[in-house]
């Protein structure tokens, strides 16, 4: 049986909270079988081009 994880998900959203505030868009967490945590984000060059995409498709879509 598998050990249990050493943290708990009030963890994994105080480390959301931090990685938002710092400006980091969150999409996702990843957390590896040795217990480690890689939270993924996405860099401001993918955010700005989402961001645009968007505003096309709500003025011509």
């Amino acid at each position: 049986m598998a050990e249990p994880l050493p943290f708990r998900v009030p963890d994994l959203k105080k480390l959301v909270k931090a990685a938002q505030d710092m400006g980091l868009p969150v999409t996702g967490i990843v957390v590896g079988p040795d217990g480690s945590i890689h939270i993924k984000t996405m860099d401001a060059k993918e955010n700005e081009a989402d961001a645009t995409l968007e505003r096309w498709m709500r003025n011509n879509g």
